[in-house]
């Protein structure tokens, strides 16, 4: 493909607006989260303890599910069942309990905290995770506003309590704790006495409490009398944790600037032509935990540059005009921080990011040629194209990219401020990627 080909294609993809993109961005993200389904093998347990094996959609719940679909074989018919109708079900290394418990529904965040103090319950209906089953129980919750509870049990499942909220101390708002969770463990642990001391240090989340737990089934030398020592954990859901991919991409670019001013008519009325250019760089995808990896937060480094001209006449008479030939060119180093979401289509992971870029500038070509012509006259100027160039530009950019094992494909639009920070004049980059990447 020659590159006036190339250009015609970009001039052309150049046409299409910002908001289209995100449109179809946004539409593909929504119907790859909520279209496709994931049976994999699991069972469930009915209310008079039968096991029946089968296929669970697995949807690797951030949330808490309300309900479960499931069919005995591959292409059985499908059942949904919720907590009243069965006991517990398993998929993969997750186990969930049917369960009718106590919540807390007063507010987490602390933008929302009150200056109150009461504890709200309500009753909820749900199935809870099983974090640990053995001798000593703990369970998960996650509700739909996105709190979390957690649960020990004995005959009963019962709630660890724990709010914040404000206090007013000497005329200042302070977050003030309620931990009644501290006392509830420290009697429901009362056999694991060596544990006691770690109590006061958990805190009321998943990876604190589940290595609380832990620790009471891993300490020796305990008593037979308190029965951890001939009982091992049944159960443990291992919490997920963020996971790291590392790669190389390379690719071209096509870069077009663009110029807004009053005065700066040699900027503004140019046609600057498209700079096709390589990039190359790395990239650290850190995966977030639940969603089946689906979402990410990828930073890349990377190298970019562009160089590209400019003419502009102006004409005063047909004895006196100035030609304008403008020279612009940068090389940047890039962070670019994205949010990704992949969907796996057989073989392949569909993804498409959204994020932002910082361009640190390396190096500048930043030159205005004036040839003047009066008459037999001809003068020639060389002066700054731009006077106040930004020592970092910032950029938005979305991709649509494919990814097949260690190998990737994407497609990247990026718009960005410039490199003008002068008073009456805007700059604008506009860049496309075709990048090819490898993961190691």
């Amino acid at each position: 493909m020659n590159n006036t080909y190339t250009l015609k294609i970009m001039k052309t993809i150049n046409k299409q607006s910002l908001r289209q993109i995100t449109v179809v961005l946004l539409q593909f993200v929504f119907l790859c989260a909520y279209g496709q389904e994931n049976f994999l093998p699991g069972y469930i347990i009915d209310l008079k303890g039968d096991t029946t094996k089968g296929f669970i959609d697995y949807r690797n719940w951030d949330k808490n599910p309300k309900d479960v679909v499931f069919r005995n074989d591959t292409d059985g018919i499908k059942s949904t069942y919720k907590p009243l109708d069965i006991s517990e079900f398993r998929v993969l290394d997750e186990l969930y309990e049917s369960a009718i418990v106590e919540i807390e529904t007063s507010p987490v965040l602390t933008a929302k905290l009150k200056p109150d103090p009461e504890l709200y319950f309500a009753i909820d209906t749900t199935f809870l995770q099983t974090v640990i089953r053995g001798t000593k129980s703990l369970y998960y919750l996650k509700d739909r506003t996105g709190k979390s509870h957690f649960y020990t049990k004995d005959s009963l499942f019962r709630l660890l309590i724990y709010k914040r909220y404000f206090k007013v101390v000497e005329g200042k708002n302070g977050v003030a704790e309620n931990r009644t969770f501290l006392g509830q463990l420290i009697n429901y642990l009362e056999d694991c006495p060596d544990i006691q001391k770690k109590i006061k240090n958990t805190g009321y989340n998943r990876q604190s409490l589940e290595k609380l737990f832990s620790d009471c089934y891993n300490i020796k030398n305990m008593p037979v009398s308190n029965g951890f020592e001939k009982t091992e954990i049944n159960f443990q859901n291992k919490t997920e944790k963020v996971k790291l991919e590392v790669g190389l991409h390379a690719g071209m670019t096509s870069t077009s600037i663009s110029f807004r001013s009053e005065k700066r008519e040699y900027l503004s009325e140019a046609e600057f032509k498209p700079s096709l250019n390589f990039t190359y760089g790395m990239y650290f995808d850190f995966i977030l935990p639940r969603q089946q990896g689906r979402w990410s937060v990828c930073n890349e480094l990377t190298f970019t540059n562009y160089l590209t001209t400019g003419e502009y006449l102006d004409f005063e008479s047909d004895e006196k005009y100035t030609i304008n030939y403008t020279t612009m060119g940068f090389s940047y180093l890039n962070l670019n921080s994205m949010i990704r979401f992949k969907y796996p289509v057989k073989k392949i992971r569909i993804f498409a990011n959204a994020g932002l870029s910082n361009g640190v500038l390396l190096k500048e070509t930043n030159i205005r040629k004036r040839e003047i012509k009066y008459y037999t006259e001809e003068l020639t100027e060389y002066s700054h194209a731009v006077k106040g160039v930004r020592e970092m530009e910032q950029r938005f950019n979305l991709g649509l990219g494919a990814q097949l094992k260690k190998i990737s494909f994407e497609f990247r639009y990026e718009l960005g401020n410039g490199m003008a920070q002068a008073i009456q004049l805007t700059s604008t980059t506009k860049r496309f990627y075709f990048i090819f990447g490898y993961r190691f």
